[in-house]
């Protein structure tokens, strides 16, 4: 079997497996148009708008703390940066559902913290905190690929918010 073979029959698998349903639900969607209910529509619409702003806030959040987290922890003499650095990483290790049933199970379903954590307020900090590692850990990154002679040099003309 050619390599030319192989990579079109592992396309078509891809295909197959992750693009044809999709391609069948938006078919459907607007073939017939007797399963769309037209009460549904605002809703769904409010629902598609709650969402975004959702991910905006959250991103917006997510990359301008962990942007300078990222840089307290790569550029700085800070004693326990290995230690905090560990502790934001370990929310990447598990599901979301389960960081969120975490926190429903340290604040409990009744009280007024459960009302902020079922709110928007309350899914957007789960989602931060689920989140914030990748912004940190990109930072650190591209930090290290820096060349630190280019950073001695530009500390002899300017300071180090400069250098930043």
């Amino acid at each position: 079997m050619t390599r030319h073979r192989f990579a079109s029959i592992l396309f078509l698998l891809f295909f197959v497996a992750l693009f044809l349903p999709v391609l069948m639900m938006v078919y459907d969607t607007f073939t017939d148009i007797e399963k769309v209910k037209f009460y549904e529509l605002k809703q769904t619409f409010h629902s598609f708008q709650n969402s975004l702003i959702l991910a905006s806030v959250v991103a917006v959040f997510t990359t301008l703390i962990g942007t300078a987290l990222g840089l307290l922890f790569g550029k700085s003499n800070f004693t326990s940066s290995k230690v905090f650095l560990t502790m934001f990483i370990i929310p990447l290790l598990i599901p979301p559902n389960i960081i969120a049933l975490g926190w429903i199970d340290l604040i409990g379903v009744n009280g007024f913290l459960s009302e902020l954590l079922f709110g928007f307020w309350g899914t957007a900090w789960v989602l931060f905190g689920i989140y914030l590692p990748i912004p940190i850990l990109l930072t650190l990154f591209f930090l290290k690929q820096i060349d630190p002679a280019l950073e001695d040099a530009a500390r002899l003309f300017t300071d180090d918010r400069g250098v930043l």
